[in-house]
């Protein structure tokens, strides 16, 4: 029986999984109560993708032995990798039962914590990994994930540091600290991190992004596109799928400054299915945001409004104020000018909104009729907390305004709990809106994979826009609509109006806006890199040059001619 079992192993670690697979059977013919003969048939089956099969003999091997370790870790595994983490976190505990100072186990666990955004907990538990192991330079690389999370740059990159100068052969260190370096602007830095990987990882496709990076940054294009276009993806293990999506997403950012939108397109267009591909991106569903959307239509009509119990609100009650609209519509660039003004501050892109329509929905079952001044009160109050947790600015500035663009959904739910709100909504070319949401990657979730494809960003666009119309025909709502163009063409001319709406004054400082992004280093939309520049005008109609094979202008004609962009 051993030496079946030296030969099954044998063909296992040579990579030939069907000779080991026969072998391993052949045993379990004679006994069914061998563990690690159970064990590696279930690494097989894992590896050939027959993930019940493997689950199956893992867990018979625990029936047979619960104290076997190893297939603990295996089963919290093959449950990471189908994003089953709850499942995960279970077994990984298993294990930890059986040995507490296996630093591997920690780190499993930090990283399935991580992927259900519990991060307090995968912080701990990285930790923990770095307390038994302080060389585990994963874990250091894995914090740093978690600092960037958390928008402590400065943070990440040490623990990036700390990865990179226990392992410097770790790419994946490399490649986080450069991507963050690009993204706080800190250029004569990034470009010393590109050359320390270069020294050590010679024209790998990693190292040559980020120098292609720089070439973009410096307007070379056709010098990044020879580049890019030289390295060899498919000679390389290891590369991840972000890294893969970040490859072509430069190519199409390269070819689209040459006008070449074609070429553009088929790059932008490899990125997106390699996000949608992405085994982290399966939990989400971009019809559960669609979902949404039809119930808010089906409910904010005027018979059930007409229901609404009148609820008496201090006189001193302060005003809410919102920045919307639909993603890539310029309500970045409004939040940066906005928040140079003296009295303005602004939170940007916090989930407060959905935290409180959680509250909302748990009390009052989405019952709008039924909402009384107390829980009313309440569900308030946990706005506000939320508001201070995540202000920058901690001294008092007369007006907070909240930066959220999908809060665009809940316009209807935010002017119930707040009635006295203001909305800032900002407008884009529908056809530049859809193209460039489709041309620029996002951190994903539910409503931003609908994203991924030309024809689902368009029919997203069409419902957010007829939600918007119908909360502003049904609902007294007070607003303020801006264009983007307008913005670009002439910002004190039509910022002015706006400010007059928030009941401000203009103030000069609003020129350099662009000086505030700079300073702040903290801007986590794909829109980062345009709002620290002075105003252009190239990212106005570029649709134009893709209509031509996009074809989208058509069904977003009415959306044209209703915010008269014809």
């Amino acid at each position: 029986m051993r030496d079946l079992f030296k030969i099954a192993l044998e063909f296992q670690n040579k990579g030939d999984l069907i000779k080991a697979k026969n072998v391993y059977s052949k045993i379990l013919r004679t006994s069914d109560k061998n563990n690690y003969v159970l064990i590696n048939l279930a690494l097989i089956e894992k590896k050939l993708e027959k993930y019940s099969k493997a689950i199956n003999l893992l867990q018979k091997s625990i029936q047979i032995n619960p104290n076997v370790i190893e297939a603990h870790i295996n089963l919290g595994n093959i449950f990471q990798l189908l994003n089953n983490h709850n499942k995960a976190i279970d077994y990984y505990k298993n294990a930890l039962n059986i040995n507490k100072n296996f630093e591997g186990i920690y780190f499993n666990l930090g990283n399935s914590y991580m992927s259900l955004e519990k991060f307090t907990e995968a912080a701990t538990n990285y930790k923990k990994s770095i307390e038994i192991n302080p060389k585990f330079y994963r874990s250091f690389n894995n914090l740093g994930l978690l600092e960037r999370i958390n928008e402590n740059y400065e943070f990440a990159v040490d623990n990036y540091k700390k990865s990179i100068s226990i392992n410097p052969n770790y790419i994946h260190a490399h490649y986080n600290l450069m991507e963050i370096l690009e993204k706080m602007h800190e250029h004569d830095r990034l470009k010393l991190s590109i050359n320390e990987a270069k020294n050590i990882f010679g024209d790998h496709p990693i190292v040559l992004m980020f120098q292609s990076l720089i070439l973009i940054n410096s307007k070379k294009f056709d010098e990044a596109i020879s580049l890019l276009k030289s390295v060899k993806l498919q000679s390389y293990k290891g590369i991840t799928y972000e890294q893969k999506a970040r490859y072509y997403e430069l190519l199409g950012k390269s070819y689209d400054q040459k006008n070449k939108a074609k070429m553009a397109f088929k790059y932008f267009n490899l990125a997106n299915k390699i996000d949608f591909n992405h085994p982290e991106n399966k939990k989400f569903d971009k019809d559960n945001t669609l979902k949404q959307i039809r119930i808010n239509r089906k409910y904010f009509n005027k018979k059930n409004i007409k229901t609404w119990k009148k609820i008496t609100q201090k006189s001193n009650q302060s005003k809410n104020y919102f920045l919307i609209g639909f993603p890539r519509s310029g309500t970045t660039l409004l939040d940066t000018i906005l928040r140079t003004h003296s009295q303005i501050d602004l939170i940007e892109d916090k989930p407060i909104v959905p935290e409180i329509k959680i509250l909302f929905n748990k009390k009052m079952k989405g019952q709008y009729e039924q909402i009384n001044k107390n829980d009313l009160e309440k569900i308030q109050n946990l706005y506000y907390d939320r508001i201070n947790f995540y202000k920058e600015n901690k001294s008092s500035k007369k007006i907070i305004i909240d930066k959220m663009p999908n809060n665009s959904i809940e316009v209807g739910f935010l002017h119930r709990i707040f009635p006295r709100s203001k909305f800032i909504f900002s407008l884009r070319h529908p056809c530049d809106c859809v193209l460039s949401c489709f041309i620029n990657r996002f951190k994903m979730n539910d409503a931003m994979l609908n994203f991924t494809t030309i024809q689902d960003s368009v029919n997203f666009y069409n419902q957010i826009m007829s939600l918007w119309k119908l909360y502003k025909s049904n609902l007294p709502i007070d607003y303020f609509e801006i264009k983007y163009e307008n913005l670009v063409l002439d910002l004190k001319k039509n910022i002015t109006p706006l400010l007059g709406f928030l009941e401000l004054d203009w103030e000069d400082s609003l020129f350099d806006f662009n000086k505030t992004a700079l300073s702040r280093k903290k801007i986590n939309t794909p829109s980062y890199n345009q709002v620290t520049k002075p105003l252009y005008k190239q990212a106005i109609n570029r649709w134009q040059r893709y209509d031509k094979f996009l074809k989208i202008e058509k069904k977003l004609l009415k959306w044209i001619n209703e915010f008269e962009y014809n």
